[in-house]
């Protein structure tokens, strides 16, 4: 889907809206804000995160955000994504008591179904809200609260729960498949 709020129209609508020194106030805001993103977005790219490997070929990566991020998981997709890295990322957010969990792309996707599956059926769909398409596909995240809503049970799984999760989840799938072999 395209960006409908592309730069020219913003610049447009502030224009006509606004007396021309309020619309250049307003776009310092906007382009500082844009520079700083894109700031953040550099240095989770290029930070050193720990990945946990599984099996040698899925990694566990889990990141604690800090106030100073911005939308950390961007730049470490990025980063999972450019090295084809099959995985699952987990952004906890302490400030806003929040949990984020994203699938890589090179991740399969019975692989994160079945984990998106075992996550809720272990603690239930009022924890975590899994964006479903028409066709019952999921999509690459899955969220335990929001920044505005909050009021959802908290995960009761730490860092280390979660990574048992998805390694039980990769050996059952592992297992399933050498029975498929051996049948």
């Amino acid at each position: 889907m395209p960006g409908y709020l592309t730069l020219k129209r913003i610049l447009f609508a502030f224009r006509h809206c606004w007396h021309p020194s309020v619309a250049a106030y307003l776009l310092e805001f906007l382009f500082e804000a844009m520079r700083q993103s894109q700031q953040s977005f550099e240095e989770i790219k290029n930070a050193d995160v720990p990945l946990k490997w599984i099996r040698g070929d899925y990694a566990f990566v889990y990141y604690r955000q800090e106030t100073k991020d911005r939308m950390p998981h961007r730049g470490l997709l990025a980063r999972m994504n450019s090295q084809s890295i099959k995985g699952v990322l987990v952004i906890f957010n302490p400030a806003h008591e929040n949990t984020a969990i994203f699938g890589s792309r090179h991740l399969p996707k019975t692989i994160w179904r079945s984990f998106v599956e075992s996550l809720v059926t272990r603690e239930g769909d009022s924890v975590w809200y899994v964006p479903t398409a028409a066709d019952g596909t999921y999509a690459n995240f899955m969220l335990n609260g929001t920044e505005s809503y909050r009021g959802v049970p908290k995960t009761a799984l730490s860092a280390d729960g979660l990574f048992d999760l998805f390694s039980a989840n990769l050996a059952g799938k592992a297992a399933t498949a050498g029975q498929q072999l051996n049948d």
